[in-house]
């Protein structure tokens, strides 16, 4: 009989003649989430493993109207709500053979550093800079992110699967996998061609088949958890059911963020450090899993850690993720973009690879961090972009299928002078049943074996035992029979005949699978960053990165500006594969270069500069002036925009010797802008782009400001945000309907003045800057004014005042008083406590007339003044 997979929510439909006093609950039936956060009576959502769906539906049918608000005829995978007292008798009597819940997802940190580097993305954007994942769509699993953001503009996706909230974590999620580096380098993704899309995580299950299928989905990205749970439950199944119906479908989860945990239930439970994923939802078998590393490929000690519940290796991977494992997800859902693109360009259509090629080229790829071979707490190894795409593109690659008892075999010739062979092998295996004990169905074996000698591979597995030095042992040789990957590994192979033996020990009908493989010349070195098109900032730090192969373990890292003549940076361990390098504050072309033993290796050309700050001169009704810093040694610059309709920044002026650019607004709409150095023909690190028109300058004037200083002197300074054809610069006092210039500045040279005014008025003093242009034009600033009040404590004025009007009262003292208004009978006609200085009284209602002022302080008069009303 077919197995269904049912997700149900029986609503308090159920009639009290079903109910039943909960006694013992079945062994097995339910979650261990479930059972601990079972209530009673309340009403939720239940997922529901059943076997005979026919047979529920009659017995829904008799219950009551049909609550089922989604199936899946495929899988069987339906949504119901239920209590925790209705429920109960339908897994007593057998008709439901597991209960599961949703649980509340948490976003697993934000991530506040992006190193591209660390996964060679920056290689593989120099290697191919049109390999962008262009035309796919990448789907992510939690709130919306900020769909204005410039770094996905023109590339997001509206569906009708978005959480209706925001945050600013999906937003970096989608920047780290997906972002265009509009606002500045560090906004740049991993598949910066790639549409995005939002898919709520409310609903933890993966989306409807139709779904990914209409919006054309190829990866959707989960950088999210719940707590420790370890066990394969519904929603496990329903992502290894994902991937049986859309076999190119990618999805790829952050392993947690729990590394330091200890598991409370499973057959792991009370370990530290180990099995601590975050949701049941990571026990899927098809999808991928992804831990965190820093720049130094350490493995972040909050990365939580396998294995699975049934000993499975977990995570699989591992990414940059300096504060946590969301973003070392979000950078393999965009290397997977990458390595779909380049499959299709391969084949010059729009076939999709399957999603076990994907992972099998991810897992093959990666750099080992630990030990050799996997390891509960780095899986395979951190992801390396640059070999992955080799690999896809190169067509190291096999697919195909096995039955029962079927081998299949792959002949390999393996040259000299190889340091290291690997292959490795996955399959998208059926899904297991919920609550089982282990979840793999189809076994598959792969052995690499040598055709002359007829030496035997066997792959890489782990202890599973369950102790904390059974997990933490090296991995060794053997046959596995829990994994749908595995891995086998030859250093320095004997040249010659290979086969890859691929047998199906356990397969119901035919099973897909995919292998690929990678053959590590010896006595080689590469350098990943910088690449040639890294544009590094002067004074800052940067990682260095390279690959070796040499037996030599140490080098000696240098730098050079002319090529001539080298500076020592540091003696290095090559094994560490990186260097931070203080990188000196120049304006230069630079190389780099290692020497081990005799041999000399020399990085690409890469441009060195300063920080490049962009901003606005002025913004007039007709033009507005974009400016920059001059920065020592830089010759020239290029100036890019981003218009409206424009999904990347584009250059704007080419290069250009000078520091500003004058733009008439007719013809250059656009708002955005950023600045970048130029030297030898190599563009350094943009400016952060900037909106010219938020930067607070006005038509030339910046800062306008005058104040009232304790020696009853006045004070004004004048801020210009540009100096370009300014001709005069007059300081004017207003007054009696004229301006009398007060300072006179010929051709200013500096951007900032401030001067002082000891000819102050009882009242208003108002003051205003005059700006002349070579072109005679004149701008104005606003008027700035202050207050004086000279005779006496109180200044109360307009006066006279219309009678539908009011007056303003200030003071030398701004503590509280009472204000009184008298007509010429002593009668108190308003009354106004004096809280905020100056503060207005109105005179509305009164007749035209001489009033009196009173001002009175504790009880005592401190102020006296008439107004007359007319």
């Amino acid at each position: 009989m077919r197995k269904f997979y049912l997700l149900l929510a029986l609503s308090g439909w159920l009639p009290a003649a079903t109910a039943q006093e909960p006694g013992p609950v079945p062994s097995g039936r339910f979650s261990p989430a479930t059972v601990k956060n079972s209530t009673d009576n309340q009403p939720t959502i239940w997922w529901i493993f059943c076997k005979d769906t026919s047979l529920l539906r009659k017995q829904l049918i008799k219950i009551g109207p049909n609550p089922i608000t989604r199936h899946d005829p495929r899988t069987g995978l339906t949504v119901l709500n239920a209590s925790w007292r209705e429920l109960l008798p339908l897994v007593r009597n057998g008709l439901i053979r597991y209960a599961d819940q949703p649980r509340i997802p948490k976003e697993e940190l934000t991530i506040i550093t992006f190193d591209a580097s660390a996964n060679q993305l920056n290689t593989i954007h120099h290697l191919q800079p049109s390999l962008d994942g262009r035309n796919l769509v990448l789907s992510l699993k939690e709130r919306r992110p900020d769909t204005a953001d410039i770094d996905f503009r023109g590339r997001f996706l509206s569906t009708s699967l978005a959480d209706a909230g925001t945050s600013t974590h999906a937003t970096i999620m989608g920047t780290m996998a997906a972002g265009a580096g509009n606002s500045h380098i560090t906004g740049k993704g991993a598949a910066s061609g790639a549409t995005i899309s939002s898919a709520s995580f409310i609903n933890l299950l993966p989306e409807k088949e139709e779904d990914y299928q209409r919006y054309n989905i190829s990866v959707q990205n989960h950088s999210y958890g719940t707590a420790i749970e370890n066990y394969y439950g519904a929603d496990a199944l329903a992502y290894d059911a994902s991937l049986i119906a859309n076999p190119a479908l990618v999805h790829v989860f952050s392993a947690g963020n729990e590394g330091l945990a200890t598991a409370e239930s499973g057959a792991y439970a009370n370990i530290p450090g180990f099995a601590n994923l975050t949701g049941s939802f990571k026990m899927a078998k098809n999808i991928i899993t992804v831990g965190a590393i820093d720049s130094f490929y350490n493995i972040a000690p909050l990365s939580s850690r396998g294995p699975a519940y049934d000993g499975r290796l977990k995570p699989e991977l591992m990414a940059y993720g300096q504060d946590g494992s969301s973003g070392s997800a979000a950078i393999v859902s965009g290397i997977a973009l990458l390595l779909q693109q380049c499959f299709r360009l391969n084949r010059g259509n729009n076939d999709l690879p399957p999603a076990s090629l994907v992972k099998a080229i991810l897992i093959n790829s990666a750099d080992d961090l630990w030990n050799e071979g996997p390891d509960y707490a780095s899986g395979y190894g951190n992801a390396n972009a640059a070999n992955a795409v080799l690999t896809m593109h190169n067509n190291r690659f096999f697919t195909g299928a096995v039955q029962n008892s079927e081998t299949i075999i792959y002949d390999l010739n393996i040259g000299p002078g190889i340091s290291r062979f690997k292959a490795t092998l996955c399959w998208t295996d059926p899904p297991a049943d919920p609550g089982d004990n282990k979840a793999l169905l189809h076994d598959l074996d792969l052995q690499l074996k040598h055709t002359g000698s007829g030496a035997v591979v066997y792959p890489w597995v782990l202890s599973q035992a369950a102790h904390a030095d059974s997990l933490s042992k090296p991995a060794h040789r053997s046959i596995d029979t829990i994994n749908n990957t595995e891995q086998v590994s030859l250093n320095f192979p004997e040249p010659g005949q290979y086969q890859l033996i691929i047998k199906g020990s356990r397969v119901s009908g035919s099973q897909d699978f995919s292998i690929a493989w990678q053959a590590d010349t010896a006595d080689r070195f590469h350098w990943y960053a910088p690449a040639g098109s890294d544009p590094l900032r002067g004074g800052a730090a940067y990682v260095v990165r390279w690959a070796s192969t040499f037996a030599e373990s140490n080098g000696i890292l240098e730098y050079s500006t002319d090529g001539d003549n080298w500076q020592m940076i540091a003696h290095v361990d090559l094994a560490k594969r990186c260097y931070r390098w203080a990188v000196p504050d120049i304006n230069s072309l630079v190389r780099l270069r290692i020497t081990v033993g005799s041999k000399i290796i020399q990085s690409d050309e890469f441009i060195v500069s300063s920080r490049i700050t962009g901003f606005t001169g002025f913004n007039c009704t007709d033009s507005f002036l974009v400016g920059w810093n001059k920065s020592p040694g830089v010759p020239q610059y290029s100036l890019f925009t981003l218009g409206n309709d424009d999904q990347y920044l584009r250059s704007v002026i080419s290069t250009t010797a000078g520091t500003h650019a004058v733009f008439k607004k007719d013809r250059q709409p656009s708002l955005l802008y950023a600045i970048a150095p130029v030297i030898g023909g190599k563009t350094g690190q943009k400016s952060f782009t900037f909106d010219y028109t938020t930067q607070g300058v006005g038509c030339y004037i910046k800062n306008f400001l005058a104040f009232l200083q304790e020696t009853d002197r006045a004070s004004i300074t004048a801020e210009l945000g540009s100096l370009y054809q300014v001709k005069q610069l007059v300081l004017e006092k207003l007054g009696s309907g004229s301006a009398r210039s007060l300072q006179t500045i010929d051709f200013p040279s500096v951007n900032s003045y401030q001067w002082e005014d000891d000819q102050l008025l009882q009242g208003e003093n108002n003051y205003r800057l005059r700006i002349e242009l070579a072109t005679g034009q004149f701008i104005y600033s606003e008027p700035e004014k202050i207050l004086v009040v000279k005779d006496g404590n109180y200044l109360v004025w307009p006066n006279p005042v219309a009678t539908n009007s009011g007056v303003w009262v200030h003071a030398k003292d701004f503590s509280e008083a009472v204000i009184g208004l008298y007509n010429a009978h002593g009668q108190l006609l308003k009354q106004q406590a004096l809280v905020n200085f100056p503060q207005w009284l109105p005179v509305a209602g009164l007749k035209s007339g001489l009033y009196y002022v009173i001002i009175r302080k504790e009880g005592k008069t401190v102020g006296r003044s008439s107004v007359l009303v007319k």
